[in-house]
């Protein structure tokens, strides 16, 4: 049953998947696989400045004393959402014939250094981001470029979501764009009609954009939903 799977296996991953990677005992080595996986890390790493990979194989005995029967490796590099950390790897010695002989787990422990843009002191929620809160530093990557901005524009003029302790480094998760109204800002409420319009005072109870529906508070504590409409007013309208 289990050779079955893993023919099953290799046909899928030969048929649809680059990633998955078998090598002629012949030409093969564990340095060789490390160099792929290196490789194959630093595609992910997109627009990390000057990455630096390290790729160790924990148990790479099991590439030791290969039977001669065994004629190719296969190795799932495809299996795993990502090559970074501790990783296992599926692996098949096969026959001449790709019949398999036997499988093992490959061990990997993999790091990755790059530079980013990190907080150079505690930023509170909402902060408006400049300059001055921005240094770039060398660190450990814990996952692909994506969750990383290296662009340092991006950052600046944005406010962040939450807290951030000093030595943050920048991403989606901690910043957004400045809501054109904040939560808490005094906006006038425009209520329009056929044939009249009314303004009064209200306390936005939520922060939104131009174009977004969001709660605000009157001054007789009336709970109302309007549109954005500029940074200044929110608008309820029965045209």
């Amino acid at each position: 049953m289990l050779r079955v799977f893993w023919v099953i296996l290799l046909a899928v991953f030969f048929s649809v998947n680059l990633s998955a990677k078998q090598y002629s005992v012949a030409n093969f080595s564990s340095t060789i696989l490390e160099t792929e996986i290196e490789n194959q890390i630093l595609g992910q790493m997109g627009d990390v400045k000057n990455p630096d990979v390290n790729v160790e194989i924990k148990n790479s005995e099991i590439f030791n004393d290969i039977s001669k029967d065994v004629f190719y490796i296969f190795v799932d590099l495809a299996k795993p959402q990502t090559l970074m950390g501790k990783i296992i790897l599926d692996t098949a010695f096969l026959s001449e014939e790709n019949t398999i002989i036997k499988t093992e787990k490959c061990a990997l422990e993999t790091s990755v250094y790059g530079d980013v843009y990190v907080s150079n002191r505690k930023i509170k929620t909402n902060d408006i981001i400049s300059n001055n809160d921005i240094t770039q530093k060398r660190i450990k990557l814990t996952s692909r470029s994506e969750d990383y901005i290296f662009n340092k524009d991006i950052i600046i003029g944005k406010q962040t979501k939450r807290s951030m302790i000093k030595g943050i480094a920048f991403s989606d998760r901690w910043i957004e764009l400045v809501p054109d109204v904040q939560k808490g800002e005094h906006v006038k409420l425009v209520i329009k009609s056929s044939g009249f319009e009314i303004k009064s005072d209200v306390t936005a109870l939520d922060s939104g954009m131009i174009g977004d529906m969001i709660r605000m508070k009157t001054e007789t504590k009336k709970i109302l939903r309007g549109k954005v409409i500029d940074k200044k007013h929110i608008l309820i309208s029965s045209n």
